[in-house]
């Protein structure tokens, strides 16, 4: 099973919304099911926080939800299990490799794995109200969505 681990600053808005977006799709897709794992931590998170209730809202809004989110902090132990870590910054890929020099190679900024040729960051719509959450979470299921039609791709010569 292949494990991808999303990662943001404090693991309340941006990566749990991405692994609950990746989830969905995951589960959806026959390809996928059981064959691709995905968690979410933070860089400077507290342990077991709530996802915030801007990051709830928009989420129940797509049919998807976050109210048993509880925050993880990045630890060394969560990037050994990991296949993937994907960051919703360049400063978040940054963080691992400062921690974990032999992760090269395997972590990436989200719009980096996909290939995208740009150097846009996810932005964080951490107290920012929730149209910004609203745009943020778009944004993440745009990214996902074409993430998941690279796996399925990916599965189907598998």
């Amino acid at each position: 099973m292949k494990k991808i681990l999303f990662i943001c600053t404090g693991n309340t808005c941006r990566s749990p919304m991405a692994e609950a977006l990746a989830n969905h799709y995951i589960q959806n897709s026959d390809r996928l099911k059981e064959k691709i794992e995905v968690g979410s931590a933070g860089i400077f998170a507290s342990e077991n926080d709530r996802a915030t209730y801007s990051a709830i809202q928009v989420m129940r809004e797509k049919g998807i939800d976050l109210m048993t989110h509880k925050s993880r902090r990045l630890s060394s132990e969560h990037l050994a299990k990991a296949d993937v870590v994907l960051g919703m910054t360049r400063n978040h890929k940054e963080s691992v490799l400062l921690m974990e020099p032999r992760m090269e190679g395997k972590v990436f900024t989200l719009r980096e794995y996909l290939r995208l040729n740009d150097e846009k960051d996810v932005q964080d719509p951490f107290a920012q109200g929730e149209e910004v959450y609203r745009k943020t979470a778009e944004e993440l299921d745009e990214l996902i969505r074409l993430m998941i039609q690279k796996w399925e791709q990916e599965m189907e010569g598998v």
